[in-house]
């Protein structure tokens, strides 16, 4: 059968997010294997992804749990990633979806792309979808749509799998990681906080948004670092950088009122020379 060997299977990343049973991690690591994924990973799990029950049904594929590696948090087991995708079988409103083919195209380009499956009786939650870049929709029927965890990882590693002699297209250079894109994210919140563009009770509501806007851009580690430039000026231009607090609604008004310095000194220049003739 067609596996995801070699070089290209070493950039997908499987990521479970709190499973609830170690026999469920077991099999996943069987169906990682199955597949020629190496690289497992775990988000506070309540179960043992070492233990005997996973081994037990890991059966031939002990040697994925050797390796599997146990995270706090979405945010630290996806860091290194360039892409994260979220596995679900909702079509949600406002979500970006993927196909396997474009998640094969970065993956055979040799870039890290993380999958992330969620708990067996709920999925991801709405904090662990901020963290996906995109979205792989798994379907399945609406009369019984929830899957088995192990079901679940093995139709999307046999989707992607399918759709891998497909893949080569367009290549982007120098993929920002996730931990460089959560920091830009994370400086832009703060920002568009402070000069009141979000809403304090409840800022996902547009941001969500935003974090699926970047997502969908793909943006090199160069783009990132020329946004975070463009935010410290924003943060400078607003006297957030001297510490200044948010802005009350009059003082907005009053820095709108402000003409820009350059347009003041070409006009004092052509009265001047006005003056001169």
């Amino acid at each position: 059968m067609d596996r995801l060997d070699g070089t290209c299977a070493g950039r997908l990343v499987v990521v479970l997010v709190r499973p609830a049973r170690a026999g469920n991690i077991g099999a996943v690591a069987r169906v990682c294997d199955n597949f020629g994924v190496r690289d497992l990973r775990v988000v506070a799990p309540e179960a043992d992804p070492r233990g005997d029950e996973a081994r037990t049904i890991a059966y031939h594929s002990q040697a994925v749990l050797d390796r599997v590696r146990v995270f706090e948090n979405v945010d630290e087991a996806v860091a290194d990633a360039e892409i994260v995708v979220g596995a679900t079988v909702r079509r949600s409103a406002g979500s970006v979806f993927a196909s396997g083919r474009r998640v094969m195209e970065l993956v055979g380009a040799g870039r890290t792309v993380a999958v992330l499956f969620g708990p067996e009786s709920t999925g991801l939650t709405g904090a662990d979808r901020r963290a996906c870049d995109r979205f792989l929709r798994v379907p399945t029927s609406a009369a019984c749509p929830s899957l088995n965890l192990s079901h679940a990882v093995a139709v999307t590693l046999g989707a992607l799998t399918a759709s891998r002699m497909k893949s080569g297209g367009p290549d982007r250079a120098d993929l920002a990681p996730a931990r460089a894109r959560r920091k830009l994210l994370d400086r832009m919140k703060g920002v568009f906080l402070e000069i009141g563009y979000l809403n304090r009770q409840n800022p996902n509501a547009v941001f969500d948004e935003v974090r699926l806007l970047f997502g969908r851009a793909e943006l090199t580690t160069r783009e990132v670092s020329l946004l975070l430039g463009l935010i410290r000026q924003i943060e400078w231009a607003s006297g957030r950088a001297g510490g200044a607090v948010n802005p009350r609604p009059a003082e907005i008004r009053r820095r709108r009122d402000v003409r820009p310095m350059h347009k003041i000194a070409s006009r004092s220049a052509g009265l001047q020379r006005g003056s001169d003739g």
